[in-house]
């Protein structure tokens, strides 16, 4: 463990590994998820691609604090018509966050 120690780039994983191991489920999660997280204007996104590999689609990652606002956006406008619970959890994460559930 010294050896490791000494190296600065496995230093820095090693403190970060021991951070993330107290971490929440989402951080987990989004930890799993890190070749695939981009920043864009401090703004977190998830990248997204297809299974065919042809396209690619930037998903935004919600602070949990914005998630009844943006379910009562996608639900509650007449616009959205009646989605239902399911059909609007489905819809919020396609749209927003890979993380909600």
């Amino acid at each position: 463990m010294q050896l490791k120690q000494g190296d600065p780039n496995l230093k820095e994983m090693l403190l970060w590994k021991q951070e993330i191991q107290g971490a929440s489920k989402a951080t987990n999660s989004l930890w799993a998820q890190w070749n695939q997280l981009q920043l864009k204007n401090a703004v977190l996104y998830c990248k997204w691609e297809t299974k065919d590999g042809h396209s690619t689609r930037l998903q935004l990652v919600l602070p949990r604090s914005l998630v009844p606002d943006v379910l009562s956006a996608l639900h509650d406008v007449p616009s959205a018509g009646n989605l239902g619970v399911t059909k609007t959890v489905k819809r919020v994460r396609s749209l927003y966050d890979p993380l909600f559930k």
